[in-house]
């Protein structure tokens, strides 16, 4: 024994980032396989970092110069025929190929009010909470008003080939609206709704349809309405989650691990609904994203409402606020099959895929 003390630095390698992120524990603290900074990377399945794709653009010209979008859309024709649009300052613009055009006739909307779309009968309507809902006419090429006094609702869905419209601003916040048998042109307003706890003091954030069930999001809840044949028999069930959803646009279907669920942003977390139960996606490692009020990066609680999402290529990518921003300005992705997540350093107003 030399009584010499070994100081030469040792340098261990590390492979796998599976585990993701983790912007809570201290540096010496967290797992071999979390990083504290993963920003435009992911991990492949050996859990090694890979840098992500680019990006470019569909339309290099602003569609309104200085001007942003507010929604995006994809619509098929029974003969297979698509159409893509983009809602921008005032107009709904269609993409032919080359460019956006001067907007579609009749497709005059407010400005900057986030778009929500849906599709029935081959009828595609558009709802953002200020105009009476639009309808695009396939025959004439060009968007029409809803026509059977629809509500003015900010969110439309479909399920069980009715038409759904929710989410007013001030009034008639618990009512989900229905229309006739497929047909959107069919709304009786003073009958056709289902008054979702109208007297809990939360109001409808979102709809969707998972497991062949059509689910119903308030803040705070989760629920199944039971909406097959005559409305009559229809039931709406108990809560069966208190992380309802903060924001429409992040509802998404996907599948993980081979089970089909919902995934959506809720008020502490993002999280995955499969029928049954909703499960966190989001660790208590990623807690201050959804809770601190001093974190750079927090989730900007007065605007969380604005974030949107979209499912691609085995990822799904929340785009939202941070800090003091109005608008998404920052991007989280989850890996679906991999689990764990990561950061974009840019945020999107809406989704859509073309």
């Amino acid at each position: 024994m030399n009584g010499n003390i070994d100081t030469e630095e040792k340098l261990t390698e590390l492979t796998d980032f599976s585990g993701g992120l983790n912007i809570k524990a201290a540096n010496d603290l967290i797992a071999d396989n979390q990083a504290t900074v993963r920003v435009n990377c992911h991990t492949d399945e050996t859990g090694a970092i890979v840098r992500r794709g680019g990006r470019d653009y569909l339309y290099a010209t602003e569609i309104v110069a200085s001007k942003g979008i507010y929604g995006l859309y994809r619509a098929y024709e029974k003969d297979g025929t698509k159409h893509f649009w983009a809602v921008c300052h005032e107009k709904i613009y269609a993409w032919s190929g080359a460019n956006f055009g001067s907007g579609v006739t009749g497709g005059v909307v407010t400005a900057s009010k986030m778009a929500d779309f849906a599709t029935l009968n081959n009828i595609p309507v558009m709802c953002n909470g200020t105009e009476a809902p639009l309808q695009y006419v396939v025959a004439s090429d060009q968007f029409s008003a809803v026509t059977g006094s629809p509500p003015t609702m900010k969110y439309n869905d479909t399920s069980r080939n009715r038409m759904y419209m929710y989410g007013h601003a001030t009034a008639n916040r618990c009512n989900l609206y229905f229309s006739g048998l497929g047909n959107p042109n069919d709304w009786d307003t003073t009958n056709s709704f289902v008054g979702v706890e109208p007297d809990d003091g939360d109001f409808l954030t979102g709809t969707g349809t998972v497991q062949g069930l059509f689910i119903v999001f308030k803040n705070n809840s989760v629920r199944i309405l039971g909406n097959s044949g005559d409305p009559s028999g229809w039931e709406l069930g108990d809560v069966r989650s208190n992380h309802g959803c903060t924001a429409r646009h992040t509802i998404c279907n996907a599948t993980i691990k081979g089970v089909d669920v919902l995934i959506y942003l809720s008020g502490d977390g993002v999280y995955a609904y499969d029928g049954s139960k909703a499960i966190s996606l989001t660790s208590s490692d990623l807690d201050p994203i959804f809770s601190s009020t001093t974190y750079t990066y927090r989730i900007s609680k007065g605007y969380a409402d604005t974030s949107c999402a979209v499912v691609h290529n085995g990822k799904y990518y929340l785009s939202y606020p941070y800090g003091s921003a109005t608008l998404p300005n920052r991007m989280m992705v989850f890996n679906l099959n991999e689990g764990g997540w990561a950061y974009y350093d840019y945020g999107v107003n809406c989704d859509g895929i073309l």
